[in-house]
């Protein structure tokens, strides 16, 4: 006797949707499984758990990525930081308030006083050095803040914003550092970027990469064949008067430059070891073009653009980066380029490729942190450094899109690295309102942060950046150089 088959099929696949159904509305909690939802089609949330945003694909994890790289950069470091951590009652945590991490960032709103720069420096002056450049250098040469930060900021987010506001009341024009190459130069709002023919090395992408060549970039760049090239042009009509583009030339490279589409000079560098730079002046200049030959033992890191006074913001994005391969800096190139490229302020903002659901505390990145910082400032001595905090991040649970559990902790691991090391630090969570602001920015009309409940658009970054310039004002009146 024939069984009837349809009918079991139907039955199986009726459980089998019934049972997938109930999983995707199972809330996180300590769960480890791949939380999904077959009516992700159809329902807004799950956008969270597809990573949609094209930034997001490449990122990669802090745990073995990273402290895999650490540990092969140990001869450029001296030997490697420490990857330790102690215990408390069994648990890998920090010791703030016993074994507990502060709750007292969680908060619905910002501030109505805004969000104050906390200063962990000996002397409670950390940025004044940086306020006496705004108050008697400006006029005489570019002011720098470079911000180093991983894909939070790509594309110029909130430094763009930061720049205007900066721009605006001290002057300048021009948007400062433009490495060689980007993968998001399409996206970046502020200048326009064509490259062919470039071969990156990165921190984080670190394979055959030369540990001496890595600076506050993070990237270097090689020709990969003859006629390598890279175009900027301004936007908005906003030219600058000067541009100025930094390589190693260990052999005979050729470079062919074209101002303003003018008709291409050839310039033959010198053969050398060390960092040069090409400076270009004209009181309009609108775009660049460079172009190199006999490319053989040429390394290019990236152009200045901007005018002999005034404030520049540079981004120095690095895709996929926790912040701890700072630590990985070459010293001895970093004091070269300080030469011709000197900073007021570094701003470093890391966090996102940190997080995970099933750590709550984070002392192993602490440390690396402060190791990271460490070499910040022994390879830019007497600048003063202002970490921003992990903003906030969505996670899915029964309440819908809340805070996800790890960026507390790891706000608390950030403020206590910016502590030992002595630096300011910036409540970034707090400046978007705190608690669930990341589902907020999203639900905003028009959105602030992409559907994946991590990364913020121009909107998120330009309000990120008015609470950071308006933090920055009331700390130069706080300390009044």
């Amino acid at each position: 006797m024939k069984g009837n088959y349809l009918k079991e099929g139907l039955t199986v696949l009726c459980a089998t949707i019934i049972l997938l159904l109930l999983l995707g509305v199972v809330p996180d909690f300590e769960i480890k499984y791949k939380h999904f939802n077959i009516l992700s089609d159809i329902l807004r949330t799950d956008s969270l758990e597809k990573e949609s945003d094209d930034k997001s694909l490449m990122e990669t994890s802090f745990d073995k990525n990273e402290e895999e790289l650490l540990l092969l950069a140990k001869d450029s470091l001296g030997g490697k930081p420490s990857l330790g951590s102690k215990l408390c009652n069994g648990e890998d945590s920090l010791k703030v308030s016993g074994c507990t991490p502060s709750n007292a960032d969680v908060n619905t709103s910002v501030p109505s006083d805004g969000v104050p720069i906390e200063d962990y420096s000996p002397n409670k002056k950390a940025l004044f050095s940086f306020y006496k450049a705004l108050q008697n250098d400006i006029k005489t040469r570019p002011v720098r803040i470079g911000v180093l930060g991983d894909s939070f900021i790509e594309a110029d987010i909130i430094t763009a914003k930061l720049r205007k506001l900066l721009q605006s009341r001290y002057g300048g024009s021009g948007v400062g550092f433009v490495p060689i190459a980007s993968p998001a130069a399409q996206y970046r709002q502020t200048i326009r970027h064509t490259f062919s023919d470039w071969t990156t090395y990165s921190m984080v992408y670190y394979k055959k990469a030369d540990w001496k060549k890595f600076c506050l970039s993070g990237f270097y760049f090689t020709p990969n064949k003859e006629g390598a090239s890279v175009s900027l042009k301004t936007v908005k009509n906003e030219p600058v008067t000067m541009i100025s583009f930094f390589f190693i030339n260990q052999k005979h490279t050729k470079i062919m430059v074209s101002i303003n589409n003018q008709p291409s000079v050839e310039y033959q560098p010198e053969s050398s070891e060390s960092v040069q730079q090409l400076v270009f002046s004209d009181p309009a200049i609108q775009s660049v073009s460079i172009q190199v030959k006999k490319v053989d033992g040429f390394t290019a890191f990236g152009m200045y653009l901007n005018n002999t006074s005034g404030i520049y913001v540079d981004n120095f994005s690095v895709r996929g980066s926790s912040g701890s391969v700072l630590s990985t800096m070459s010293k001895e190139l970093s004091m070269q380029l300080t030469q011709h490229v000197p900073y007021d302020l570094l701003v470093i903002q890391y966090g996102l490729n940190v997080i995970a659901t099933d750590k709550k505390w984070y002392p192993s990145y602490k440390k690396l942190m402060v190791n990271a910082i460490q070499r910040l400032q022994e390879c830019y001595p007497g600048v003063p450094i202002l970490m921003m905090s992990v903003g906030d991040k969505g996670s899915k649970s029964a309440e819908g899109i809340t805070t996800h559990p790890g960026v507390l902790p790891l706000i608390e691991a950030q403020r206590q690295a910016a502590s030992e090391a002595g630096i300011a630090f910036w409540n970034t969570y707090k400046a978007m309102g705190g608690e669930k602001s990341m589902a907020q920015f999203v639900d905003h009309k028009p959105p602030m942060a992409a559907k994946d409940y991590t990364h913020i658009n121009y909107l998120g970054g330009d309000k990120i950046a008015e609470q950071l310039f308006e933090s920055l004002m009331k700390e130069k009146k706080r300390l009044n150089p």
